[in-house]
């Protein structure tokens, strides 16, 4: 082993070491996410069969959870065990990539600074897909690499396509990733070769778009999600939201960190502008080449122009996309640090002539280590708060086997309690919202604020935001939920199904949807009388009254839908429609 492969190996091993001191009690559970992942793997190797929600998020990940869960049993260490081992991966990959394209200072200062970042060290023994689609994204870019100056090979075609299609069964982002290998490659004109490996991808990931198994995550879900905010808040509002989020995130993650990050006032947004400046300016040097004509059919402009435009495009995907945070950046870290260090060695040594260019970059990195290394330290010292334990002591030990939870959490709280519960619609109103847990078996519904986790749509509504509102909202209609469990101090409360109410108003509303199918179809007079008969079974089914107030005013019966609207507003049952038919009555 020479010299560069043993300093890489040691910087690797001291990463490793100090990931797994970061292995801390408590940390499972804070995100959704974590737990969804670790249900869904453990449901797919049939460790657990009761907890089966499959489709809120991509399968990927939790398919290259199976094996950890054939063998741990009850324990969680061999699931955060995987993660660190996807992190030391890509730490390697990291290294394979750069070590023979990069000057030496770069590549080990992208390696440094990726090893040491503060989101690696969280997130390595989280249970959480950031890493595994970070190794993938690498590998994907290894493979291409590798290619570069061999012949058409099947094989290695096939196995192009196999990296990208698992990067995007991991998250929707490895279409980005696989958009971009095949355009480097037509623009490199390797045709053959692009077209195999685009029939390839095609085949891979054909029973994720289609949805074919029926399981998982699809296209459909991911472009809902995308266009939630655009049609309810406006594309220019979430543009200029997520713009102005990722231009600080991006560099307070890769170099501020927290630390200074919060001590910048001011100066962030310069800052951010200044850092985003030298990377791009690093981005356009390693294509384009020093004063050089671009060409796609050397090797490592089409390396550069590949990590180039996938930086472009995750980043601009990620202005549009609704969900925030810093962990979308952890897959960046190496091209950010590649780019920002090629632009470093190319205008210092302009400014600082011979070696002490590099010493400079040197410098800068140690720079960036020590605060790394003050925010790592402030990680290690905090613990993880512990997660709602007084809730779910009282829900372990109240609960019969036959009872079913509603939870806005619904994967964390069958990690913690071991009892079956299943997640609101962002969609529903409130009487479908209630018909629907009826119709699911539902006896309790639980709900828990976290500090991080507001109910208000903030800058523009997501379906996450969305549903969690209503959700809320629909827990204080005291006629449908007895709150029997309350904790002040951990933001939780416990609400039971009332059950002589429930069993009312599910006769109505399977009253009521036939009522409806009448007046759809023209059949008023039918419609009016099941409706009537559903309101004297339950007279708080709101769809109900809504629907028979508005036939009394298209037919004039103005005192009898004047008569209607005043029992229903009494009875507390009024919805943003009855209170629109009442304007329209009083005009």
């Amino acid at each position: 082993m020479n010299r560069t492969n043993l300093a890489a190996g040691l910087i690797i091993l001291a990463a490793g070491l100090m990931y797994s001191l970061n292995i801390k009690a408590n940390q499972i559970g804070h995100l959704n996410d974590d737990a969804y992942y670790i249900n869904a793997a453990r449901w797919f190797a049939g460790v657990q069969a009761e907890q089966k929600e499959l489709s809120s998020r991509s399968l990927g990940f939790s398919f290259l959870l199976v094996p950890a869960a054939c063998i741990a049993g009850d324990s969680l260490l061999p699931f955060r065990i995987t993660s660190l081992i996807f992190t030391l991966a890509s730490l390697w990959l990291v290294y394979l990539i750069f070590r023979k394209r990069a000057p030496p200072a770069v590549c080990f200062s992208v390696l440094l600074l990726t090893a040491f970042n503060h989101m690696n060290l969280i997130f390595s023994t989280m249970v959480m897909s950031e890493e595994a689609y970070l190794f993938f994204s690498l590998l994907a870019v290894w493979v291409f690499i590798r290619r570069e100056n061999k012949g058409f090979s099947y094989g290695e075609a096939f196995f192009q396509a196999l990296t990208l299609a698992a990067l995007s069964y991991i998250r929707p982002e490895g279409f980005l990733l696989a958009f971009t290998v095949f355009t480097s490659l037509l623009a490199a004109r390797r045709l053959r070769n692009a077209l195999y490996s685009i029939f390839f991808f095609l085949l891979l990931v054909l029973p994720l778009v289609t949805n074919s198994f029926g399981i998982g995550s699809n296209l459909n879900k991911y472009m809902n999600e995308l266009l939630f905010p655009m049609l309810y808040a406006g594309l220019p509002t979430v543009i200029k939201a997520n713009f102005i989020y990722f231009l600080k995130e991006i560099p307070a993650t890769a170099f501020f960190t927290e630390v200074i990050r919060s001590r910048m006032g001011i100066f962030e947004i310069s800052a951010s502008f200044l850092f985003t400046a030298v990377i791009f300016s690093g981005m356009y040097i390693s294509v384009r080449g020093a004063g050089q004509k671009m060409s796609f059919r050397s090797t490592p402009s089409m390396m550069n122009f590949l990590m180039a435009l996938y930086l472009i495009l995750y980043t601009a995907f990620h202005v549009i996309w609704p969900a925030k945070g810093a962990r979308f950046i952890i897959p960046l870290l190496p091209f950010i640090y590649y780019f920002f260090f090629s632009a470093l060695m190319r205008w210092i040594p302009a400014v600082i002539p011979g070696k002490s260019g590099r010493k400079v970059i040197g410098v800068l990195t140690a720079l960036i280590l020590m605060i790394f290394a003050y925010q790592n330290y402030l990680i290690f010292i905090t613990p993880p708060r512990t997660l709602f334990p007084e809730t779910f002591a009282y829900v372990k030990t109240g609960s019969v086997p036959d009872d079913i939870f509603v939870s806005e959490s619904s994967e964390r709280f069958f990690l913690k309690t071991g009892i079956k519960a299943i997640s609101p619609s962002a969609y529903l109103t409130a009487d479908d919202f209630y018909y629907s847990l009826i119709t699911a078996g539902v006896t309790r519904a639980a709900f828990g604020r976290l500090p991080r986790l507001s109910t208000e749509y903030g800058e523009f509504p997501t379906p996450s935001a969305s549903g969690i509102k209503r959700y809320a909202f629909y827990l204080e209609n005291s006629a449908r939920f007895e709150k029997e469990y309350e904790n002040k101090n951990e933001g939780t409360a416990v609400y039971r199904l009332k059950k002589t109410f429930a069993d009312g108003f599910k006769k109505a509303y399977d009253i009521m949807i036939p009522a409806l199918n009448d007046i759809k179809e023209g059949r008023l007079a039918e419609g009016e009388k099941k409706l009537k008969k559903t309101l004297e079974i339950c007279p708080l089914l709101t769809k109900a009254a809504d629907n028979l107030l508005l036939i009394y005013i298209d037919s004039g019966r103005l005192d009898k839908a004047n008569e209607l609207l005043k029992k229903t507003e009494k009875s507390g049952a009024a919805s943003h429609l009855t209170l629109f038919l009442a304007g329209e009555l009083c005009e």
